[in-house]
């Protein structure tokens, strides 16, 4: 304000309000979040019995790594995975789809990944029906 007056400039502050409330709308509306998603289920218990998994995508396009826990497609924990459904990697290479970037998607065990969320902190991709998955 004071560079203002020192100019002898004034501002439209109505004008002023306006603009700036329609950017804030425009940005809200494009804003697509942490790439949290929300759904129900076994999120909490699986927090519980591994912590959150490691992103290793970074650092490495392909790695071993154990499966934690397989998920129908109700996100309901299973001991074996017969059609599609999510996986629980220990760690992982694919990326969580996260602001208004993209899944990763490749394969794990033959299995095509279609798509890698994250929940809760939990990265889970999603793979299609094949050859049977276990824990």
């Amino acid at each position: 304000a004071d560079m203002l007056r020192e100019k002898n400039l004034k501002v439209d502050e109505e004008k002023f309000e306006l603009l700036m409330n329609e950017q804030k709308a425009r940005a809200k509306a494009s804003w697509k979040g942490s790439g949290d998603k929300t759904a129900s289920g076994d999120f909490k218990n699986l927090l519980e019995k591994f912590g959150e998994n490691h992103f290793v995508g970074y650092e490495k396009a392909e790695c071993e790594s154990k499966i934690l826990a397989l998920l129908d497609e109700d996100f309901k924990e299973v001991s074996t995975l017969k059609d599609a459904g999510w996986v629980m990697l220990e760690n992982t290479p694919f990326y969580a789809t996260s602001g208004g970037q993209s899944a990763d998607s490749g394969f794990i065990a033959k299995r095509e990944v279609l798509d890698t969320q994250k929940f809760f902190n939990l990265n889970l991709s999603f793979v299609k029906a094949g050859e049977e998955l276990k824990v």
